[in-house]
């Protein structure tokens, strides 16, 4: 039985001496937050192992098997978050990591344009932040599991309680 942990977009479970087959790549990683970083990015990779002071491999192996003074993290899904918001008078319910994969209508460079364009476009269902400087409107709001995207649905829940909003 592990720990499980979040870093970055994934949850992590974590066990003391164990470790993982098949390294991923040919790195070293001097720290552990570098090598979970690696691993996020590596559709290969499967999980970490420290192996010492200063000293972590990425795996292609999922199957935890027992080694004294090695501790793996097994990567696991992906992280989700769900918030609700007030903007442009409008309530929208933010996902990750998730897209709109469908209807796409139009792209914005700002967060703030997409918004708006959604907000004054009765098709528009919500829109997509695809990268740092990119959001695209979409008119069906069908969500799509996709690691570092937000998917923003117009429409959303929240309660009012003691004159604080929660979603």
């Amino acid at each position: 039985r592990g720990i499980t942990a979040e870093y970055g977009d994934y949850t992590w479970t974590y066990k003391t001496d164990y470790t993982l087959s098949g390294y991923a790549d040919k790195t070293t990683y001097k720290t552990l937050a570098l090598a979970l970083k690696a691993c996020a990015k590596s559709s290969m990779c499967n999980g970490v192992t420290k192996q010492g002071t200063k000293k972590y491999r990425i795996h292609t192996g999922s199957t935890p098997s027992s080694k004294s003074g090695y501790t793996v993290y097994i990567k696991g899904g992906l992280k989700k978050a769900t918030r609700t918001m007030y903007n442009i008078n409008e309530f929208w319910t933010v996902k990750a990591p998730y897209t709109l994969a469908k209807g796409k209508l139009k792209a914005y460079k700002t967060e703030a344009a997409a918004y708006t364009a959604c907000a004054e476009n009765s098709k528009c269902k919500g829109f997509t932040r695809t990268g740092a400087k990119a959001y695209t409107t979409h008119s069906d709001a069908t969500l799509t599991e996709s690691q570092g995207k937000l998917a923003y649905i117009k429409g959303g829940e929240f309660v009012l309680a003691k004159g604080y909003m929660w979603d």
